[in-house]
């Protein structure tokens, strides 16, 4: 997690990054300048905070995406996270059959 120095709002630091990269130099709640990426500072204290509360993130994430899946499993949706599910299996699929074929051809 990112501070915005100017105005102390929060953000996760990847994503406050990609914004100042992209050239939209302001924060994305108030709207206030932001200079470059000096102005931001990490906020180890409320990442702290959040790891006593919620536990390890990259733990709830896969829940959540597999509580995602489920319930769009169990009730027919199809919505962006699916999609992009089903092409990420797909493209693992479409690439199993050429490594086992290069095994093959290695073996003769």
């Amino acid at each position: 997690t990112y501070i915005v120095m100017e105005c102390l709002h929060r953000f996760c630091g990847d994503c406050i990054q990609k914004c100042l990269r992209m050239g939209m130099k302001e924060c994305p709640s108030c709207r206030v300048h932001i200079p470059s990426r000096r102005s931001l500072r990490p906020d180890k204290n409320y990442d702290t905070i959040m790891e006593g509360i919620y536990g390890d993130i990259e733990v709830l994430e896969a829940r959540e995406a597999k509580e995602i899946k489920e319930f769009n499993r169990r009730n027919n949706m199809n919505n962006n996270y699916s999609q992009s599910q089903r092409v990420k299996k797909l493209q693992h699929s479409s690439q199993r059959p050429m490594l086992f074929s290069r095994q093959t051809n290695r073996k003769n």
